[in-house]
């Protein structure tokens, strides 16, 4: 008896016609495979996203998104525009969020945005808790963690003998500071002036208090359209950081919506804390290179086909 071992014809044992059809259809499977394996190692899973300040969401890499709306102290509440990104991969935790324009931005001296009003906003100094630097901060609330309490607070910027740096203010278990390389945290002011190398609109606390206060770039009008150099100044507050999940093992832990953004000033009040509400689900939007490689292989599967039928 013969035992039949492979049930597909071989292509020797067929007419020329019948083994070029057999070769298409190979070729067409092989080419589908392909494309899967291709969505499914997209642009997007294969970024590792990088703590710098700028918060790109799905496009740099994180799987997850929430919109976000804030309740502002002695103010308005249910205000929208915030976004929140998440990515638990591996052994860290990733996160990256994004205050609304409406309540701060990083707009400061004679040509901050339009929407201040009256309002004085300072980069340093102003006094009166006026000033981006040594005033605004992401605050999270002390947590039980394995250890005892953990304790993060996140300084947006701190300038120190000129230079300006996101800074981990607090980031201790009990009493017990913690291995600063545990965390990575950088803000989109730290980007702009440490990535785009803005440095000509931050000056130092000497120059602000000489009375001719810092100026950020301009003119700045709404939309936010700034003149070059500076015409990839990032005008959103974005904070950004990674934890090793060793520290706390999920973001959850860490209790987002009971975390507190001190915003001095704010635009909507005269009082200085910003809470987060519970966020919304955003779906994630398909990068521009799978879109891409999805419609040309449709596009060739259907150019094949038509060949096909005109042929027949």
């Amino acid at each position: 008896m013969k035992t039949l071992h492979n049930l597909s014809p071989s292509p020797d044992s067929i007419d020329a016609n019948t083994k070029l059809v057999f070769l298409r259809r190979r070729t067409i499977s092989k080419l589908l495979y392909l494309m899967v394996g291709l969505l499914i190692v997209s642009p997007a899973n294969l970024l590792a996203i990088v703590i710098d300040g700028k918060v790109d969401g799905f496009m740099e890499g994180y799987t997850s998104g929430f919109d976000v709306t804030f309740d502002i102290e002695g103010g308005t509440s249910g205000v929208p525009g915030g976004k929140l990104f998440l990515d638990e991969t591996g052994t860290l935790i990733f996160v990256g969020m994004i205050l609304p324009l409406s309540i701060v931005d990083n707009t400061y001296g004679d040509t901050k945005a339009s929407d201040w009003g009256t309002k004085e906003h300072f980069l340093i100094g102003g006094g009166g808790g006026k000033s981006l630097e040594g005033s605004d901060s992401w605050q999270f609330p002390k947590v039980p963690v394995d250890g005892g309490d953990l304790e993060l607070k996140l300084d947006y910027i701190d300038e120190d003998r000129g230079a300006f740096n996101a800074r981990v203010e607090k980031f201790r278990l009990g009493r017990t500071d913690l291995d600063q390389n545990l965390v990575t945290f950088a803000t989109s002011l730290h980007y702009n002036y440490n990535t785009l190398g803005l440095t000509q609109f931050f000056g130092s606390k000497a120059d602000d208090e000489d009375g001719d206060p810092i100026d950020s770039p301009g003119p700045a009008p709404l939309p936010y359209n700034f003149d070059p150099p500076a015409q990839y100044w990032i005008p959103e507050i974005m904070y950004e950081f990674s934890i090793d999940k060793s520290v706390v093992p999920t973001f959850a832990a860490l209790e987002f919506y009971s975390s507190t953004f001190h915003v001095s000033p704010n635009k909507l009040s005269s009082k200085h804390k910003v809470w987060p509400e519970q966020g919304t689900p955003i779906e994630p939007i398909p990068e521009p290179g799978t879109l891409l490689l999805l419609s040309t292989g449709l596009a060739g599967l259907a150019g094949y086909s038509f060949r096909r039928r005109k042929k027949a």
